[in-house]
């Protein structure tokens, strides 16, 4: 999809929070009614600017509250996903201009069917930002560009800074030793961000593979993960993969450490438990075929997805 991209800027409407992304030229802002406000109801934002495309039933809205007194950046953006009843395909951190977010893709279903949504969560001196860019499903691989764009152009014009982090620290297994703790680097939230997740080649799939497999041992946070959800710390294990792995990989490879979840709560005889972690691996597995950039490299990610989800099995009953 070839789109032309401009810089609009939009006006604040609460708490200092003007804004400036780029956006297709042609996409058309709307006039916002004045909303009453209740922060005291944990699930309102308000709008701060809707835009939409002008041939089909794309919209790019931006919003923000609050930020809550407690929890993380992916709690908050979890239980506003799970309010609006959409179903999370993938989540990690990234970037939502110079802040540190939390970004989801989701599906929901509507009235026209199944809609998928793309989600990125920001806080910014106890403001809580939403970018959230809904598309058929249809379209929704068309227009990832433009979501692309709005990721890396947002700006505010009044930024106060993140204080709050997206996922909580991790705490490091007793199997590694004290110095190895101390050394390894912490990032501060204000931290510039690595290299994005590289887009994954036949060749560099087979690497990663290799790189979990190795003899001499896998990379310290490969191991960190299995020992966080050998210890039911599941959520913790998936953050930190998605942190440390610097590739699409990290995806299937969050799908993995669900399955085991899954196998642990069946042996346990938790079958509620063995659905959900079912549900989210499935998720992630779907998720990492959908975060390919091209036709081929699509095809390829489906074929590993369908082998993932040939060995993952049916839902638990």
């Amino acid at each position: 999809m070839s789109v032309h991209l401009a810089t609009r800027a939009f006006p604040a409407r609460i708490a200092d929070l003007g804004f400036a992304l780029s956006l297709p030229h042609d996409w058309i802002s709307h006039d916002l009614p004045q909303e009453a406000l209740n922060f005291d109801d944990p699930t309102q934002l308000i709008a701060l600017a809707v835009v939409t495309a002008p041939h089909a039933a794309i919209v790019l809205a931006i919003a923000a509250r609050p930020a809550y007194d407690d929890g993380t950046v992916s709690d908050w953006g979890r239980y506003l996903l799970d309010n609006d009843s959409a179903s999370v395909r993938a989540m990690g951190e990234g970037r939502l201009g110079a802040l540190p977010a939390l970004i989801a893709e989701a599906t929901k279903d509507s009235e026209v069917g199944t809609l998928v949504l793309r989600a990125a969560f920001a806080e910014d001196g106890a403001r809580l930002v939403n970018v959230t860019l809904t598309a058929p499903e249809l379209l929704a691989d068309a227009v990832y560009p433009v979501w692309q764009a709005a990721l890396e152009s947002f700006a505010l014009s009044t930024p106060r800074g993140a204080t709050v982090r997206v996922y909580p620290p991790v705490t490091v297994p007793v199997q590694v030793s004290q110095a190895e703790a101390e050394s390894a680097p912490v990032p501060a939230v204000d931290e510039k961000p690595d290299e994005p997740p590289k887009a994954e080649t036949k060749r560099m799939r087979k690497q990663r593979r290799k790189q979990l497999t190795k003899s001499d041992g896998p990379p310290a946070w490969w191991a960190q993960a299995q020992a966080l959800e050998a210890d039911g710390r599941i959520e913790e294990a998936v953050a930190l993969v998605g942190r440390e792995c610097q590739f699409q990989g990290a995806l299937i490879t969050q799908a993995e450490l669900w399955q085991r979840t899954m196998s642990r709560c069946l042996a346990a005889g938790d079958r509620e438990g063995a659905r959900q972690a079912w549900s989210k691996s499935r998720d992630f597995a779907y998720g990492y075929a959908a975060s390919a950039t091209s036709g081929g490299e699509g095809a390829a990610l489906s074929l590993e997805r369908d082998a993932f989800l040939a060995q993952l099995g049916p839902e638990p009953e």
